[in-house]
């Protein structure tokens, strides 16, 4: 588990501008202590009446403040996803989002059945007084859904570029930190754009 974790955080080959290096490195250091000494606070849980979503919220304190939301949701067995938003004094400063569904490859299995493959979108916004410092995106597929981690451990990060896709993992991360009970978090999630 502590290498994927790792993995969040991992050292990039992309070059960093002039004076991100040292804020990369800021938060690197942040996430790795509230990874190691946060503890788990509260949990709120959401099952949809009329569909197949369900989903957690679970924030993590350190020295009595909010450090770490994490949040998973469901869409049903096809899919889901797992995000994570870290926060210093109140403020947003990492946001991890992994995307995860399955499909049928178009192949056919040793027994003649439909063959699947499981897909993997992880995205990596780093933030600094609430603008966007560094957006990374890595994707893996794997026909075996066991191998689909350790595919992704492998797979390069990339530059995002979807604008809108960055700040809606900001907004998100920032949203978030205001959730403070069971029917905030079922609001917000009926209402969450993907």
């Amino acid at each position: 588990m502590k290498a994927i974790t790792w993995s969040l955080i991992a050292a990039i080959a992309i070059p960093l501008a002039a004076g991100e290096s040292e804020l990369i490195e800021e938060i690197r250091k942040d996430y790795a202590r509230i990874e190691a000494e946060a503890a788990k606070k509260e949990v709120f849980t959401f099952e949809s009446e009329t569909g197949p979503e369900e989903g957690k919220l679970t924030r993590y304190a350190l020295d009595g403040k909010v450090v770490k939301i994490h949040i998973t949701f469901l869409a049903g067995d096809h899919g889901g996803s797992d995000e994570s938003y870290y926060y210093r004094d109140g403020k947003l400063f990492f946001g991890y989002k992994a995307d995860s569904f399955w499909r049928f490859s178009g192949k056919r299995n040793p027994d003649g059945s439909d063959a699947s493959e499981d897909h993997l979108h992880e995205y990596r916004v780093y933030v600094n007084s609430g603008d966007v410092i560094r957006a990374l995106e890595k994707h893996a597929v794997s026909e075996k859904p066991e191998e689909l981690k350790a595919a992704a451990a492998k797979a390069k990060n990339q530059e995002l570029t979807d604008k809108d896709l960055i700040e809606t993992i900001r907004q998100r991360g920032e949203d978030l930190f205001q959730i403070e009970n069971t029917d905030q978090w079922v609001d917000y999630f009926d209402n969450m754009a993907p």
